[in-house]
């Protein structure tokens, strides 16, 4: 899936991923797949031409036809510092920055005015290495020895603003240098930086003396570009025998690989690890010295402490299969095992624990039963009451120790509670508590409900070794509870029982209330009376109804005396009986309310007869017989 057609015209020298996977390539090519791209190009993830980066556009359409982009590094802002043998970008010569469209920065590096022409020539030699620090200041290598003006030893160190950094001083020049068996002075160059943690610089090229001092092809500088000295030994085995790249391992050691056929006078052939101190590490590839039998040129780490090689090498020992390798192949590599996983040497869970429930910091937690060796157990294990367990974590490689763990099972723990009583329904039903007795929290769940009988469920909170828990709580419901109306009962009545109330068996209260009777003395008017009536839950209803007292004086025998018929009795409850003569036969009769109002209507049939009132509330009425004005007779219906 990764498809660059036709590739590059030339050699590539350098190769750089972004941050969003797009590939950076720079060399001595003028094409890629048949796009015209000046010696660098980007290419989108699949292979293809990114053509948004542009270098025919503006800045690059002078790159002369004969220089090299070597060295690719890329700012955390995403600008881009190329370095190489290209003596003109638009007037920049072998070091320049671009954007992330390809164009030219012409801020990054001062311009030189020399009358009408205005030139930018910071470096006078070959750029072979750029190293980006932690502060995006900028480390270069090569074969230059000058920056503008001022003279610099193979290395220098650039500020942001492309300016030399006047405090790194990496020494004079002229005693760099090498002499050749025949006497031949050649020049030396710098074909690799790496910068360590501390801040230093290890250099590594083609040289035999650095600054004054004996080194052949490697030397570590302070930060302000003087010899570190605690860096030890005479380097590879001459000045010709270069050392093309450098890779600090996360360990400190120091991988090296190039042209050189010894280091420190032990037998290694293009490629050596160092200690931190710059000895030669004898334990790299212990048994047998590391050959490969042409150079190495480019060396990469895996995550897991592999080592890819690259060059034009075909053979390399120690190896299997007569050690058949062409120019590119892995390296087992170690690593410094990380400590054992830190956690509680002793944790406690509850029944049905598994080993993923375990808690210990590391990296790749791995688990045995034993504290060396054996097999890894598997994560859904059932963790055991009193059983010890090991754990190890990998980094590039296991931890040589193991972390013990003992384990206790514990019991789960019931909450208890104290059982809340039953409630009438409607009642206040108040929230319940969080923390059990036994002091374990938790949550109540479904809602309260103060409507009707209820069995909620305590859950504990996560962490605690408990049960679930529940509570049923009774809503008794309230009786029924009804209240016949009340008869109007005359002023002169007295004292009265009450009735109507249902169930049976309740308690009348109201004004002039006692004792379930109601004493008339009180006076005229509406008085309301209330029936209260508790079950044997304990829960208690009320109905209400008005008791009306009423004037019955001046009702009844006196009237009855003028009229010309008898009416009875008078107060009634359900029914009159009507006597009258002959001659009112026939007539109609009428009842009215205070009000005036007709209530009911008839026609007197005989001498006696009877007239319903059970469909007539309690109150006070006028009996009327047609054409009969001065025969009317007030009763009361109770």
């Amino acid at each position: 899936t990764f498809n660059i057609g036709s590739g590059p015209d030339n050699s590539v020298l350098a190769i750089t991923i972004q941050d969003d996977g797009k590939i950076l390539i720079g060399g001595g090519f003028q094409t890629f797949n048949g796009f015209s791209t000046k010696r660098i190009v980007r290419l989108n993830s699949d292979g293809s031409v990114d053509q948004q980066f542009n270098l025919l556009s503006g800045s690059f359409s002078s790159f002369n036809s004969s220089g090299s982009v070597r060295s690719i590094s890329i700012q955390s802002d995403g600008q881009i510092i190329i370095g190489g043998d290209f003596t003109t970008v638009n007037g920049y010569n072998n070091l320049a920055r671009l954007d992330n469209y390809g164009s030219l920065d012409f801020n990054y590096l001062p311009t030189i005015n020399w009358g009408l022409i205005t030139a930018i020539q910071a470096i006078n030699g070959r750029v072979r290495s750029t190293k980006i620090a932690n502060d995006g200041s900028l480390f270069i290598g090569g074969e230059f020895t000058s920056y503008y003006t001022t003279s610099v030893n193979r290395v220098a160190h650039i500020n942001l603003d492309g300016s030399l950094d006047a405090g790194f001083n990496a020494g004079n020049t002229s005693t760099t240098y090498i002499w050749s068996g025949s006497g031949i002075q050649q020049q030396p160059f710098i074909m690799d930086i790496e910068l360590q943690n501390d801040g230093k610089l290890v250099v590594g090229g083609k040289f035999n003396l650095f600054n004054g001092s004996a080194r052949n092809n490697i030397i570590r500088l302070n930060n302000n570009g003087s010899i570190d000295q605690s860096f030890v030994g005479s380097g590879t085995n001459n000045g010709f025998a270069l050392i093309n790249d450098i890779v600090i391992q996360n360990n400190g050691k120091i991988l090296l690989g190039g042209d050189f056929t010894s280091y420190n006078s032990n037998s290694c052939s293009r490629i050596a690890r160092l200690n931190t101190d710059g000895s030669y590490d004898a334990l790299f590839s212990p048994f047998i010295a590391p050959t490969a039998n042409n150079q190495i040129n480019t060396i990469s780490i895996q995550s897991n402490g592999n080592i890819i090689i690259g060059g034009t090498f075909t053979q390399y020992t120690p190896a299997p299969s007569g050690g058949t390798a062409s120019k590119i192949a892995k390296l087992t590599g170690d690593c410094v095992s990380p400590p054992a996983p830190s956690g509680d040497s002793i944790q406690s869970f509850c029944a049905s624990a598994m080993l993923s429930d375990l808690i210990v910091n590391g990296i790749n937690i791995q688990w045995y039963s034993d504290s060396q060796g054996g097999n890894s157990i598997d994560l859904n294990t059932p963790l055991v009451d009193g059983n010890t367990y090991y754990a190890s974590q990998t980094e590039t490689c296991e931890s040589t120790t193991r972390l013990q763990v003992s384990v206790t099972i514990d019991q789960p723990i019931t909450p208890t509670f104290n059982q809340i009583n039953a409630i009438c329904s409607g009642n206040t039903l108040s929230p319940f508590p969080t923390n059990s007795l036994n002091n374990i929290s938790g949550t109540w769940s479904p809602a309260i409900n103060n409507t009707a009988t209820t069995t909620y469920t305590f859950t504990p909170n996560t962490g605690q070794c408990a049960n679930t828990q529940t509570m049923s709580i009774t809503v008794n419901p309230l009786p029924i509870v009804s209240l016949a109306a009340f008869n109007s009962v005359c002023d002169t009545a007295g004292i009265i029982n009450l009735t109507g109330g249902n169930p049976a068996g309740g308690n009348y209260s109201g004004t002039s209330v006692s004792n379930n009777t109601f004493n008339t003395s009180i006076g005229l008017g509406s008085y309301p009376i209330s029936y209260s009536y508790t079950n044997n839950s304990g829960c208690s209803s009320n109905s209400l109804n008005n008791l009306t007292v009423i004037d019955c004086n001046n009702v009844g025998l006196s009237e009855e005396k003028t009229a010309k018929f008898l009416l009875y009795p008078n107060p009634t409850n359900d029914n009159l009986k009507l006597e009258s003569s002959n001659n009112l036969l026939g007539k109609e009769y009428k009842i009215l309310d205070h009000s005036g109002r007709i209530i009911v209507k008839g026609k007197i049939i005989a001498l006696t007869q009877k007239i319903e009132l059970t469909n007539i509330s309690a109150g006070f009425y006028l009996f009327q017989i047609e054409n009969e004005s001065t025969s009317s007779i007030k009763f009361v219906k109770l």
